[in-house]
């Protein structure tokens, strides 16, 4: 019979020791956020027909399986005891684990009531494929395609392609990450030969066993005298009766066809470690917000399954799961705003071609250009709330490469019910959460970058190992791609862009919309915007724009000549309306991106932005006029109307954060200044 346990291989004395360091990746998603998009992700990414170069849906949507039912009906003890050989002394070593698997172990009962288990699947999907044998890639031996390997031999590398949703190579922690013991047992079908094969892993920190050093990954296999984890195989007559054990034991559905199924044992439902309960309608939640666009699309299909019935959410039933999924009473969060973006979503698959508004400048849209006229002739649609279709043309280049075209689609709608815009971004099939730049506008924004188009291999350069956000100027993306900041940003501030020219520029926001914007007080997590103090030439100190309970030693505000909200990726300043605030006044204007240590004014740079000259950021100014002043974030505000004077700028990066200095000049130092 074959030896299959836990094992672990032993360091020898010259090794380095380390943690595992996944963890610090992930730390702003739920585990059932987590669990969701890096599952998904996964799947998409190994869809058959993908995988065989046909078109997305060839062989039906992509299924994927989320069953907490071995959580209420744990395997029994005597069954369970073979999946666990081996791994016991190293769990007692280590001393992070869940405080109740602890207490278990020290009272050597760990399996006294069974097993509970999470189980995963997918279907219509490749498996794990390639050598299983492969522990290295040289140019004389490349990995290409071997899924196996880079699933179990890897971590923080990837094999996969420039279409796919992942690139990390750190996605696959979730795994361990959503079970107390740190452990998960993987079994696979594959498309490439029939084969099935079995093989666990565990991933806890470095620990020592009997004086003996041992690194944070241990495997379940059968492992040769060289201590080389091999998984089971169905190709080896040994191997077949516990393979057919492990898929009876832990009801894997999905096995009779190619795909991967992850076993998680004392799956993370609650204590120790587990902030959110895992729980099937908080897992359903997440797919609707990260996978909302595939499913609608057709091309994925999930079921849930645990206390009651199983749920199934697919294209035909989206709007009817919603109303028992644990989502907000208003707003897009709200059962009643996604069904809207879900039917934004099914309109847009009857969209005919010449319906498709194409604009060339994927920049700020210049007012007389060709671009401008075609949004402005398309205000009374946008005004009546029809569904707007664009095709955004721009290039991207590679270091060392040719420029190549490419381009993104942008769909807008106008929705009075809204009280803030939302938009949402999708590259490939994935959802990009964090962004929320359009609050001002009462439209929805949904835009979506082809994964086959190179600039979805950009922005996914751009995205950390979480996938939530885009950011431009990461080492990543600026050391593979040419002028990323201006690109990226570009696709970024798009829908704003758009807007401000479809709908006239938002009023009365309120001034607690400028979280994403602008600098906030770390000490007590409230947003902040430096206030001017008349006379006062140096960077004034912050303080806050929203005080619900502020410290006490927090000074109170002082009235000042300004106001400044957020607009868009902008801001607004807007002249005083207090009595004593009626002549006109002359005023100074300084803007610079923070920085985390140092005078954020004495850290800009040119290539920053600027307020005037060429390529400067979008400046209107009511109740006054403007001059510039001898640098690109400095404007001179000559105030001629007080209480009605504003001033707007547009077009900031946003995945930074502002600082605005707007103060009042003495009458001594006016001529001065410049």
């Amino acid at each position: 019979m074959a030896d299959i346990k836990w094992q672990f291989r032993p360091m020898s004395p010259a090794e380095i020791n380390q943690e595992s360091m996944e963890r610090e990746f992930f730390q702003d998603d739920t585990i059932n956020v987590r669990l969701v998009r890096e599952v998904i992700q996964n799947a998409l990414d190994a869809a058959l027909d993908k995988y065989e170069g046909r078109l997305r849906g060839s062989y039906g949507p992509v299924r994927v399986r989320f069953s907490l039912a071995g959580i209420t009906n744990p395997l029994p003890a005597e069954r369970a005891q073979e999946y666990i050989v081996g791994l016991k002394p190293h769990l007692e070593a280590v001393n992070d684990l869940d405080n109740d698997i602890a207490l278990r172990l020290k009272e050597d009962s760990l399996l006294a009531s069974g097993m509970p288990f999470l189980v995963i699947e997918d279907d219509r999907t490749k498996g794990l494929n390639g050598d299983w044998e492969q522990f290295d890639d040289t140019q004389e031996q490349p990995a290409i395609g071997n899924d196996f390997y880079w699933f179990f031999r890897n971590v923080g590398r990837s094999g996969k392609g420039e279409s796919d949703n992942g690139s990390w190579g750190l996605g696959k922690w979730v795994f361990p990450d959503a079970s107390k013991i740190s452990s998960y047992i993987a079994v696979t079908r594959r498309s490439g030969d029939g084969e099935t094969l079995l093989m666990g892993q565990a991933v806890l920190n470095k620990h020592t066993v009997v004086d003996q050093r041992y690194p944070p990954y241990g495997y379940f296999a059968e492992h040769d005298t060289e201590d080389f984890p091999r998984p089971l195989t169905t190709a080896n007559t040994e191997h077949r009766p516990f393979i057919r054990r492990c898929i009876d034991d832990f009801d894997l559905r999905h096995r009779s066809s190619s795909g991967l199924s992850v076993v998680i044992p004392f799956p993370r439902v609650g204590g120790g470690e587990s902030e959110v309960v895992l729980d099937k309608n908080r897992l359903l939640a997440a797919v609707v917000h990260n996978y909302f666009f595939p499913i609608v699309a057709g091309h994925l299909e999930v079921s849930v399954e645990g206390d009651g019935s199983p749920v199934y959410l697919s294209s035909s039933n989206t709007d009817y799961v919603l109303d028992d999924l644990p989502l907000a009473d208003t707003g897009e969060s709200s059962a009643s705003g996604y069904r809207k973006l879900f039917k934004m979503c099914r309109d847009i698959t009857g969209l005919r071609p010449d319906e498709v508004v194409e604009i060339g400048s994927p920049g700020p849209i210049q007012e007389g250009s060709k671009s401008h006229e075609d949004l402005v002739a398309l205000r009374p649609r946008y005004d009546s709330e029809e569904l707007l279709a664009f095709r955004i043309s721009t290039d991207v280049q590679r270091r060392n490469g040719f420029r190549e075209s490419s381009y993104y689609s942008l769909y807008l709608q106008k929705d009075t019910s809204l009280e803030e815009g939302h938009d949402y971004y999708v590259r490939g099939t994935l959802s990009i959460p964090n962004r929320d730049s359009i609050r001002g506008y009462s439209a929805r924004a949904l835009l979506v970058v082809n994964e086959n188009e190179r600039l979805a291999a950009m922005l996914r350069d751009s995205e950390r190992p979480s996938h939530n956000a885009w950011y431009p100027q990461d080492d990543r993306v600026t050391k593979r791609w040419v002028a990323t900041r201006n690109r990226i940003t570009n696709v970024i501030n798009a829908p704003s862009r758009l807007l401000r020219i479809l709908e006239a520029a938002p009023e009365g926001l309120q001034r607690d919309a400028l979280t994403d914007i602008f600098s906030w007080d770390g000490n007590w997590g409230k947003p902040t915007v430096p206030v001017s103090v008349p006379n006062v030439i140096q960077e004034p100190s912050s303080i806050p724009i929203v005080t619900p309970t502020p410290p006490k030693d927090l000074p109170e505000s002082r009235a000042t000549d300004f106001t400044t909200t957020r607009v868009g990726t902008g801001f607004r300043v807007r002249g005083a309306r207090s009595e004593d605030s009626r002549e006109p006044f002359r005023a100074r204007l300084l803007v610079a991106y923070v920085v985390p240590r140092g005078n954020s004014f004495k850290h800009y740079r040119e290539l920053d932005f600027s307020l005037h000259g060429p390529n400067s950021l979008e400046v209107t100014a009511n109740g006054g006029s403007i001059s510039p002043g001898s640098s690109g974030n400095e404007l001179f505000l000559d105030v001629e109307d007080p209480a009605n004077f504003s001033l707007t700028v547009q077009g900031f990066d946003g995945f930074r954060d502002v600082r605005v200095d707007v103060k009042r000049l003495a009458a001594e130092s006016i001529g001065k200044e410049e």
